[in-house]
């Protein structure tokens, strides 16, 4: 999962274990997701059962499908500032040819790699 997510995922749940709702959002919906090149992709994901068992442990089911296109969907997550945090493998080949590592594209502003972005 994406860091810019993983911070708020956890927030989420801590509260849904904390206060034991009994019922979750079971729409579709779209996220994206982060591969172990840490590239991010997306993908849709639906909770199908949440239940609480009679040893108070926790249960559901997630179907995740990752979206499958034509072309390879080029992404950048940037904070407020303008830096770079996410992005996709296309992003990386279409923008970052300069670029030795997937940790120096982390340390750039989008303004460097496309002048007038903003």
């Amino acid at each position: 999962m994406p860091n810019c997510f993983a911070v708020l995922h956890d927030n989420i749940l801590t509260s849904f274990l904390k206060n034991r709702w009994k019922s979750i959002n079971t729409d579709e919906r779209s996220l994206f997701g982060k591969n172990k090149n840490h590239f991010i992709f997306p993908y849709h994901l639906q909770l199908r059962q949440l239940s609480w068992n009679h040893n108070d442990e926790l249960i559901f089911i997630a179907n995740t499908l990752t979206v499958k296109l034509r072309a390879s969907p080029i992404y950048c997550m940037i904070d407020h500032e303008g830096d770079i945090q996410e992005y996709t493998s296309t992003f990386a080949w279409m923008f970052m040819k300069k670029v030795k590592n997937n940790n120096q594209i982390k340390k750039k502003n989008i303004q460097e790699i496309i002048p007038g972005f903003f």
